[in-house]
């Protein structure tokens, strides 16, 4: 069964901090700590198969890269991207750099009370202002 929202982050508390919001909303999440497992599910999807939104951790332990390479894979795929968003502690010039090159959504990850409820708003297709 496919899955509404991906999740790709290398801390489990995380991913299980996101699935809890997702499933709140009454959708289906998928759960990865790393980009390959990720990306290999991502290539047993059809077209249009593919989850609507993404929250990928900027730097994942390991995969400095991985999180671009997932942004990538999508974007040669023909997703839409408006319900990517990569996640991150804070942003450094790794992360502002990526960021960058794709232009693609962000979140903080702290203080985690916030990620929650901005994670919650943008399930419910509300905009957040940093």
């Amino acid at each position: 069964m496919n899955k509404d929202v991906m999740i790709v982050d290398e801390l489990p508390e995380i991913g299980e901090i996101s699935k809890e919001k997702v499933i709140g909303v009454g959708k289906s999440a998928i759960f990865y700590n790393n980009s390959e497992d990720a990306i290999e599910y991502l290539k047993g999807l059809k077209k249009g198969d593919f989850p609507t939104k993404y929250f990928v951790d900027l730097k994942l332990i390991g995969d400095m890269e991985g999180s671009e390479t997932i942004y990538n894979f999508l974007k040669e795929e023909g997703v839409n991207l408006e319900g990517f968003y990569f996640t991150t502690g804070n942003l450094n010039r790794h992360d502002r750099e990526i960021l960058e090159r794709t232009s693609a959504n962000y979140l903080l990850k702290v203080p985690l009370e916030i990620f929650s409820g901005n994670l919650e708003k943008i399930l419910a297709g509300k905009s957040i202002k940093f």
